[in-house]
């Protein structure tokens, strides 16, 4: 097979059946070998053997063309294990050093050497997980090695279970991984870049990932992965499973995640992804835009958090700047929000929210306890103001009939000074700055009043 592989050397007989005077079936089965004793308890009558009698090391870059008597270019064994070579005997090497063959934790630095593509190491003693435990060892599949000058060489891909519950942990995945199936737990493993195509059906956590992965299905909880730049097109089909606690580079986007979503810390560029559950906890970096979110958000974010759609409350949030676009059907609250926060929607209140300056156009049912920095703007705030402060329950009473602050610009008076919005003796609603020496300030009798009176002098504040 040529380094870093080698055959094992466990014979079996190969069946194929003539269709002609000088043709063969492309498809044929096994039997057991005179004298052999590998195989005794295996079905070989149920394999199924792809042949060519050619060894054409330009078309299978493994043909042996000094010893080779044809070359098994597919092989299923009795429990539907699919590979596109002789998995039963072609081995590939492993180390434990910094090389290309190195296996990803100190497991197999002990035990240096040839393995199976489906492995046990016992204490440094390999063998065959196919033959050895097989019904431990079932449904696998990867597709096709991969294209090499118009031929085909291995994928150099091997499991490697280190314990007895049969686990797939602590192997190294060459790049362009793509088309198989993981039905164990799956950890500690590391897959080089271009991972497409593959179905986690069982747990995947502690793994790393290379970049543009991409078009895989995640059946499970996916925690504690560190993974690359270009996480794109991936499916995590289970709302009950978890991802979390994971580290993914940056470009993050077009995935479906229908489970919770915390923990997690994300890189730049995240955008046109579909959460159904929460996201909470999470960190974000600069440019999230064109997400939707099912459930609750919370999350620390970078600069440039725009077009996004949530449908529960944000809550405990600390926003970047440019938060613009943004339509929130639930509570805006706990949250700093940044400089620059227009073209927002809150179908609900903001409560208890720092916000920066510039602030304009901004859509809300109602201001609860909110502080807003200076140059907010439009028909619902005045401008040059420092900071809002405004007393916890006086807000609207719905998103079209919101506490409208117009008017309450003062020109010089209100320039850069901090207005507090409260209520009097009365109930009333009492916008007040200090000017120098003396607190001036507008009064109405209800959030509804239509526009704001002159305080007068004498007027009682609530204390």
């Amino acid at each position: 097979t040529g380094e870093p592989s080698r055959s094992a050397g466990h014979a079996f007989d190969i069946i194929i059946q003539a269709t002609g005077a000088s043709n063969l079936a492309e498809i044929g089965t096994a039997a057991l070998h005179s004298g052999d004793t590998y195989f005794a308890n295996e079905n070989l009558g149920a394999w199924q053997i792809w042949y060519d009698i050619e060894n054409n090391a330009t078309k299978y870059r493994w043909a042996d063309t000094t010893n080779g008597k044809g070359v098994i270019y597919r092989m299923i064994d009795e429990m539907k294990n699919d590979l596109p070579y002789d998995f039963k005997n072609i081995q590939f090497y492993r180390d434990g050093s910094a090389t290309k063959y190195s296996a990803v934790a100190s497991y197999l630095t002990a035990s240096d050497g040839y393995y199976y593509t489906f492995s046990y190491n016992n204490n440094g003693t390999i063998s065959d997980m196919s033959v050895a435990y097989s019904n431990f060892c079932s449904g696998n599949v990867i597709s096709s090695g991969y294209a090499i000058n118009m031929g085909y060489a291995l994928n150099n891909s091997i499991w490697i279970v280190t314990n007895s519950t049969h686990q797939i942990c602590d192997n190294s995945f060459e790049s362009n991984f793509h088309d198989n199936i993981f039905c164990n737990l799956n950890y500690s493993n590391h897959f080089g870049a271009f991972c497409y195509n593959n179905i986690f059906a069982n747990q995947t956590y502690n793994n790393t990932f290379g970049s543009s992965c991409k078009d895989n299905v995640i059946k499970t909880t996916f925690n504690a992965n560190i993974i690359g730049h270009y996480f794109y097109s991936n499916t995590f089909s289970n709302a009950s499973a978890s991802c979390g606690n994971n580290f993914i580079a940056g470009v993050f986007y077009s995935n479906t995640i229908n489970g919770n979503f915390n923990n997690n810390q994300l890189g730049s560029y995240t955008y046109d992804n579909t959460w159904t559950g929460n996201c909470n906890n999470s960190r974000i970096a600069s440019y999230f835009y064109n997400n939707s979110f099912g459930g609750n958000f919370t999350a620390v974010t970078g600069p440039g958090f725009f077009a996004n759609t949530v449908t529960g409350n944000v809550s405990n949030m600390v926003f970047g700047s440019y938060i613009r676009g943004n339509n929130i059907t639930g509570v805006i609250q706990n949250s700093v929000i940044g400089s620059y926060f227009y073209n927002n929607v809150s179908s609900s209140s903001i409560v208890g929210c720092s916000i920066g300056c510039m602030v304009y156009n901004l859509q809300a049912a109602g201001l609860n306890f909110v502080k807003i920095g200076d140059y907010v703007c439009n028909t619902k705030f005045p401008v040059l103001i420092n900071a809002w402060y405004i007393d916890n329950g006086i807000q609207g009473s719905s998103a079209t009939n919101k506490l409208d602050m117009t008017g309450i610009d003062g020109g010089s008076q209100t320039s850069y000074k901090n207005v507090y919005i409260t209520r009097d003796v009365n109930n009333g609603i009492v916008a007040k700055w200090n000017d120098g020496a003396n607190e001036t300030g507008l009064y109405k009798a209800t959030v509804t009043t239509s526009s704001w009176s002159d305080l007068l002098p004498t007027y009682t504040w609530e204390t």
